[in-house]
């Protein structure tokens, strides 16, 4: 198994987005300085939420404050961005990290965002856009020069500067794919790939899809990773009372937006697929016994906690887990307190099980 960090950038009631993000860049110094593989970080627009439109930015200011941690955009939204562009962002923080940068890129969810940039959400061109605009991407951080001739695009013998460190292109990632559709397409071009908020079961019926279409192309295997919330304390109790609250703020806060947004479909979607888990009469992620009970939150002391992942592991076939420790109201201090406890204690654990 192998672990990593993923965090919204929430702007937290009380502060200056100028504070939420000095909060967040010592929480990604923690990170690496307890070891923890990779640093994962969403885009999103106009919504409190996540506060990063442009998280370039923020990357690169955590390529100059950390020098080992992998850093992961899950995922850059080019359907939103010309492709080129994305291109020369991540050649530019490959180098500035020191070869560091991932190349995560995704559709996006939320149709209203696409409505502001004046993008196209209908389908097949929605889809169209975005394969191509990935194809492009790859081609200019692959070949020097590259030339690329499809639907929407059209390039002969173009140069991208900077050229990236690695070789032959940064590590590509396609996180929360739903449909039969982008699960094939995704792992025919060999990406890492990412679930989150759903039951095991469903994560299984993913990961097993995408291991079945997987071509090896930047690794002999994918890398499977799994979000899940995570709340570490000494004791049991006091790990489950200190998550509670933050963890329905943090549902009821991101579900209420995405029912705004026009997400209805996409609302009932994670509805069925969280009831994998088993039956629930209600809105099952408001319940924090059955979210617990379940593993779609990981909350405990350093031994319950370890116990959950296996059990997820064994349950879902994944071979990362990628913890969202910073939610809600939690402070960073707590975040990191769980980060501390998951990295001097809990992994140990799970490493000695075999895990």
């Amino acid at each position: 198994m192998r672990f990593g960090v993923y965090d919204y950038v929430t702007w937290a009631r009380g502060k200056t987005a100028q504070e939420v993000y000095e909060g967040e860049l010592e929480l990604v110094q923690k990170a690496e300085e307890l070891g923890f593989e990779h640093y994962f970080s969403p885009e999103h627009h106009f919504l409190d939420f996540c506060l990063l439109p442009n998280q370039e930015v923020f990357l690169a200011a955590a390529a100059v404050r950390t020098k080992k941690i992998q850093l992961v955009p899950f995922g850059f939204i080019i359907n939103y961005r010309h492709p080129l562009r994305t291109a020369e962002t991540i050649a530019m923080l490959d180098n500035l990290s020191n070869g560091r940068m991932h190349y995560g890129i995704t559709r996006g969810s939320v149709e209203w965002e696409y409505e502001q940039f004046g993008a196209v959400w209908k389908e097949p061109e929605r889809r169209e856009i975005f394969e191509e605009s990935f194809d492009v991407g790859l081609a200019a951080l692959r070949d020097d020069p590259m030339s690329y001739h499809g639907k929407h695009f059209h390039y002969e013998n173009l140069q991208i500067l900077p050229r990236p460190v690695q070789k032959p292109h940064p590590p590509v990632w396609f996180p929360g794919p739903q449909s039969e559709t982008s699960i094939r397409w995704a792992a025919s071009r060999g990406m890492h790939t990412a679930a989150q908020y759903v039951s095991n079961e469903t994560v299984k019926q993913v990961f097993d899809l995408y291991k079945k279409n997987f071509v090896p192309k930047q690794a002999p295997e994918p890398i499977l990773a799994l979000q899940r919330h995570v709340v570490v304390a000494k004791d049991l109790e006091e790990a489950r009372k200190v998550a509670k609250d933050p963890l329905y703020g943090f549902w009821t806060h991101i579900f209420s937006y995405r029912n705004y947004a026009g997400l209805e479909t996409n609302l009932e979607w994670y509805r069925s697929s969280i009831e994998g888990a088993g039956s629930h009469k209600g809105k099952p992620w408001e319940d924090f016994n059955f979210m617990d009970q379940h593993n779609i939150v990981i909350v405990g002391d350093p031994k319950t906690v370890a116990e959950k992942i296996l059990k997820t592991k064994e349950e879902s076939g994944i071979n990362y887990i990628t913890g969202i420790f910073h939610f809600g109201s939690l402070s960073i201090d707590r975040a990191v307190e769980s980060m501390r406890l998951f990295s001097k204690e809990v992994i140990p654990l799970v490493q000695s099980a075999g895990g």
